[in-house]
């Protein structure tokens, strides 16, 4: 679907041109498709109606503006997922260290930690923890 905005004359009951304009958004979805406009008032021209500070709310709001500096933009994204995998890698830790010691009270009751599938179980928690990230040496069933 795709939305269609622009400045339209608005029509009387008759469907005339009244000289009156209004800026509108409209979906593809079909030629009938309803007509809505970003203000509530008529504005005297077309130049008027883009200017619409109501319209330009809602534009604004559907269509942010893009940021001053391209450069700090794109290294504040490289930051938050910086942080993500820092975050996954945590709980990576605390399974890792988890497991090691589930294994180690495994194998003091004489209990080999592969066959009750631990090992399994662990390389499933690091494959859900790391997403896509290649995991060289761990295999999982998934």
């Amino acid at each position: 679907m795709t939305i269609f905005y622009m400045v339209r004359e608005i029509a009387d009951a008759n469907g005339r041109p009244t000289g009156k304009y209004r800026y509108t958004e409209q979906s593809d979805e079909s030629e009938h498709a309803p007509i809505w406009g970003l203000c509530e008032h008529e504005h005297g021209s077309v130049e008027e109606a883009e200017q619409c500070p109501d319209a330009r709310r809602v534009l604004t709001r559907e269509f942010p503006a893009p940021p001053a500096n391209p450069i700090e933009a794109y290294a504040r994204g490289l930051e938050l997922v910086v942080q993500e995998y820092k975050e996954r890698f945590a709980a990576l830790k605390d399974w890792a260290n988890l497991y090691q010691h589930a294994e180690d009270k495994m194998r003091e009751a004489g209990i080999e930690p592969t066959e009750d599938g631990l090992a399994r179980w662990r390389d499933d928690v690091v494959a859900g923890l790391l997403g896509d990230i290649a995991r060289p040496g761990i295999e999982s069933d998934k």
